[in-house]
């Protein structure tokens, strides 16, 4: 018997007592309240209650740099029920990369899978791929009652590596909320995306990719629409956003959530703000971002205007310029102008040190106690994007990569999680900003696909005391514009839930960023 609520169990509890009383029920009538009572209360929490759902962060995951092509999604079980949300929680392994569970296939298949604003598709291990590349859970077509071949290939490179194989479709489920027939990438072969760490704990199974579907790119899978799109093109959600949490990148394990078709308010201070998804001028690699109102939808892209610290550096962006939003993406990446003045501002001296492995700015650890800040203003509107833009503000401590202890402050070396483009095949990019793990940990993201925006409010992290006020150290969003403009607020934002190693910079032949960590 599923208990819904305690108001079940006290329901039941009652019917049972009827039976000892002198009252003329039969024992089919009481049969048919219990049943009535069940139903009901079926009803109430399926129709209500949010669906969460928990995301794991990955010890020894290579840190994600912006990936090439999206990868394949899969699909879950049409809801039974409508007019839903779900929250799932996340998994932080060693501030390394983010994943939720998902199960597939009839019956279901548990899968740690990597979750990705920064791309499109999903995919996953297939029971070909060598157990040297795919280690841990790979999926068995003959396994699944459900499973549908597509006999279409799939192909998905990144900087650092990539996946090849076939498309297939399946039922896909993350919490209570599935979609039947969802599409994913089933890989029979993969280099250089092996996650696994404490050697044989847990290992990652492939992306979950959510940014928008790329159906109408060059060699694209027509059939390719990602699981949270289909929660919302089928009406399994009633309210088509998703919302995500990661915490502090110091708090490890079980720390950030998504949800899916709804908002955790108890995970942010202060009042969402809201600006809208900047478009492309098409779907071919070469696109870049407009503000043409008739664009192509691809990425969570904001119109980016400025740069600056709370240290006195500030450059202003001649036209609005897309940040990428990518929960795939380990760092955050911008013009290497931009990065080392930024980073030589911040540590008050010239800084010219990046460790050989992540290329990230080699800087001293107590600039964690500093209070200093970096500011990333992007548009409110754009049709007017330099009217009242937001800010959205990030503390340095949580821009501060221990490379030899947990934290900053036990660690005698650290990195700066704002970097530039080192790999050959990022040179040609069209995102020159991506704003990975480092910055999206500080804030509370909603993901709005009916409106086409995003929502920022301030992330009640772990490791920092929530704070309505901002202070010289708090993360936040604020709201820009004259004084005399009311509603300026300054909501401190810091990480809230997941999102993995996988950014992904265009479909087909696009590379996205895969850090290494």
């Amino acid at each position: 018997m599923i208990l819904c609520d305690s108001r079940l169990g006290f329901i039941l509890c009652f019917l049972d007592l009827l039976v000892l009383a002198p009252f003329p029920f039969s024992h089919h009538t009481m049969l048919f309240l219990k049943v009535l009572a069940l139903a009901l209360c079926f009803e109430l929490s399926t129709a209500v209650q949010p669906i969460k759902a928990p995301l794991k962060r990955h010890p020894e995951h290579p840190l994600a740099p912006p990936r090439c092509r999206s990868l394949i999604r899969r699909q879950q079980q049409n809801a039974p029920n409508t007019n839903t949300s779900a929250e799932q929680q996340l998994y932080n392994a060693n501030r390394k990369g983010y994943t939720v569970e998902v199960y597939i296939g009839t019956p279901p298949k548990a899968f740690d899978m990597i979750i990705d604003t920064g791309s499109p598709t999903v995919w996953l291990p297939g029971k070909d791929c060598p157990d040297a590349v795919c280690p841990g859970a790979r999926f068995d077509p003959s396994n699944s009652s459900s499973y549908k071949a597509a006999n279409t290939s799939f192909s998905i490179h990144y900087s650092a590596g990539g996946a090849n194989g076939t498309y297939g479709s399946d039922t896909m489920a993350i919490a209570n909320l599935s979609v039947t027939d969802q599409v994913f990438g089933l890989a029979n072969s993969s280099y250089g995306t092996t996650i696994t760490y404490n050697g044989t704990a847990r290992t990652q199974h492939g992306v979950l990719g959510l940014s928008y579907p790329h159906t109408g790119a060059p060699d694209a899978y027509a059939a390719d629409i990602n699981f949270v799109f289909n929660l919302a093109n089928r009406s399994i959600i009633s309210n088509p956003i998703f919302s995500i949490f990661l915490d502090s990148t110091f708090q490890d394990g079980y720390s950030g959530e998504i949800t899916f078709g709804g908002i955790d308010d108890s995970r942010h201070n202060g009042t969402i703000q809201y600006a809208p998804v900047m478009p492309y001028t098409s779907l071919s690699p070469t696109a870049t971002s407009t503000l043409a109102p008739t664009g192509f939808y691809l990425y969570w892209t904001l119109a980016g205007t400025a740069v600056k610290a709370s240290t006195g550096y500030s450059t202003a962006l001649v036209e609005p310029t897309g940040f990428v939003l990518d929960s795939g993406t380990t760092f955050t990446y911008v013009p290497i102008d931009v990065a080392q003045n930024l980073v030589n501002s911040i540590a008050g001296m010239n800084v010219s040190v990046r460790d050989p492995i992540n290329h990230l700015y080699i800087v001293p650890c107590n600039l964690s106690s500093s209070g200093k800040t970096v500011t990333f203003s992007i548009a409110s509107s754009l049709a007017s994007p330099s009217v009242n833009p937001l800010e959205m503000t990030i503390g340095v401590r949580e821009l501060l990569v221990p490379l030899d202890a947990g934290t900053p402050e036990e660690a005698t070396t650290c990195g700066f999680g704002i970097t530039s483009f080192v790999h050959p095949n990022l040179a040609s990019v069209s995102a020159s900003y991506i704003l990975g793990e480092t910055v999206l940990r500080s804030f509370y993201t909603v993901y709005d696909i009916g409106q086409n925006r995003i929502g920022l409010a301030q992330a009640k992290l772990s490791s920092q005391k929530p704070s309505s006020e901002p202070t010289s150290s708090a993360n936040g969003v604020t709201p820009q514009g004259n004084v005399a403009n009311a509603g300026k607020k300054h909501v401190v934002a810091n990480p809230f839930m997941l999102f993995v190693p996988v950014t992904l910079l265009w479909v087909s032949s696009v590379v996205t960023h895969r850090s290494l960590y």
